[in-house]
């Protein structure tokens, strides 16, 4: 090999370096916001009780996503939405239990069902 190629291979070798470099440094921070930002951090939880209102379902390719709109126990006006499993039965009227737990990155609260009230 002769001296140029050899030049010409470590300058394109160190161009690759630096642009991995680079890549390296803008890719990874910017993934492990990303994932932080998917994997919200949460706040405290609380039980947090209500009387179903309705039942709505959102179509989806493998079935109805089905969420149930409670009306909350503390005085909140709007009834807020909760995924209900299908192995749930629906029971308008009736009391229900519900998780909340608060998101740190943007302050709302995010509802879970946890059961019927018997």
């Amino acid at each position: 090999m002769s001296l140029t190629n050899k030049k010409i291979d470590d300058f394109f070798k160190n161009e690759r370096r630096e642009t991995l470099q680079i890549i390296f440094l803008v890719v990874i921070p910017v993934l492990l916001i990303l994932i932080w930002l998917i994997i919200a951090p949460q706040g405290e939880t609380s039980e947090v009780t209500g009387t179903v209102v309705s039942l709505t379902g959102v179509p989806t390719e493998e079935g109805d996503r089905l969420y149930i709109l409670v009306k909350l126990d503390n005085g909140n006006k709007n009834p807020v939405r909760v995924y209900i499993p299908r192995v749930t039965f629906y029971k308008k009227g009736k009391a229900v239990v519900l998780t909340k737990t608060k998101s740190l990155l943007f302050g709302r609260p995010l509802y879970k069902f946890k059961k019927y009230v018997t």
